[in-house]
This record gives structure tokens, sequence and C-alpha cells, in this order.
């Protein structure tokens, strides 16, 4: 059984900006994803472009140079890709973690192909927008924030379930591009999960 410091679990750009941060400390680790390198990336839409500009989604001081404005998906996996070899990140892919136990200070990973120990894990698997059961995604009317990044056309008005980072992202987005906007948070304050100061300097109206 292979032992590491850390298993991250995961080969986003979070999972990546990990294992070059335990490279830089000599920390022995391994990452693992259950698909292709920046898994989910792979999967969103040919087409998609980032809101974000390059600059912004560097990790590693490996420079994004983009051909316009805001980069493509197409540019995001060539360039994670290089920065995954210009790292020489310890990367095994298409290797699912099925089962994590925990015995003392010590954790045992299991996967589809072998065994491992690690000392501590980082869970980087990122999330998926989730539905609400009252109000079936159609991916026309009713969207989530997969579709809201590739839209053909601009709406006139938007109603945005959720004031959480992303909610608040998009909605900022919209509203800048002229569409008007209405977001619903059953929490008392917007942001409230992400941070309680911030959340009481606004309040829901």
């Amino acid at each position: 059984m292979k032992n590491y410091n850390i298993i991250i679990i995961g080969a986003g750009p979070i999972g990546l900006a990990c294992g070059i941060e335990a490279e830089k400390r000599n920390i022995s680790y391994l990452i693992h994803e259950k698909g292709c390198l920046v898994n989910s990336l792979f999967h969103y839409p040919t087409n998609m472009v980032y809101f974000s500009t390059s600059d912004r989604l560097e990790i590693g001081d490996v420079p994004f140079v983009s051909h316009g404005d805001k980069p493509t998906r197409r540019e995001s996996l060539e360039y994670y890709r290089r920065v995954a070899d210009s790292w020489k990140l310890k990367i095994n892919t298409y290797e699912k973690v099925e089962v994590i136990e925990q015995s003392g200070n010590e954790f045992k990973v299991i996967t589809n192909k072998e065994i491992y120990s690690a000392d501590k894990i980082i869970i980087a698997t990122g999330a998926r927008p989730r539905s609400v059961s009252a109000i079936p995604v159609d991916k026309k009317n009713i969207i989530t924030s997969t579709e809201a990044m590739i839209l053909e056309k601009l709406p006139e008005e938007l109603i945005i379930i959720g004031a959480g980072a992303i909610g608040v992202e998009f909605a900022y987005f919209y509203s800048v591009l002229g569409t008007k906007v209405t977001i619903i948070e059953m929490m008392k304050n917007i942001l409230q999960r992400l941070s309680q100061s911030l959340a009481l300097l606004m309040p829901a109206q």
C-alpha cells in the first residue's frame, strides 16, 4: 500500500493548485481524478466562454494567454494541461475514489484500481448546480449556472434562485449587461453562508 502525506481528490483547477503547493513544499502527494484532467471543464459546452479574463484563472505562475478578451473552453483545457506538465504533477486520471476510511490519524483511500494511505485528504471535486423539485430545469426558460454561461441571447429579465457566491456573481454580470435581475434567497441576507460580516452589509429587501 502506497503512502502519501496528502491525497487530493479531483484534478480540476483547485486540485492542481493544491498539487502545486505540495510540490513547492516538497510534500508527498497524489491527485486522483475519476475522468480526464479538469474533467468538469472537459464536459462544458464546446463554445463556452469564461466571464473572467485569463489572468484571473492563472495558477502556479504559468501564464495563460488567450486570443480574445475572455478565454474559451478549449483554451482553458490546453492551459491546465500545460500547468500539469510544467509542474510535472503526480496525477492518476481515470481512477475513481470509491471509499475513504479513517483509522486514527491515517486515512485509507480505496480506488477502482488500488489502495493507498495518506495523512491528510483534500477533497477538490467541485460543485454541481442543484435543481428545485418544484421548478424542473428545461434548459430553455429554466436553466442552471451551466446554461447561464452560454446564453446566445441576453434576457430582458432574470430571476436567480440562491444568493450565494455563484448566484450573486451571475446577478452582477447580467445586470451590468442590462438585464433586470431579481435574486430570491431563503436566508435573511445574501451571501449569508459565505461571510456573516459581508452579509450584514447587504441585507435583503
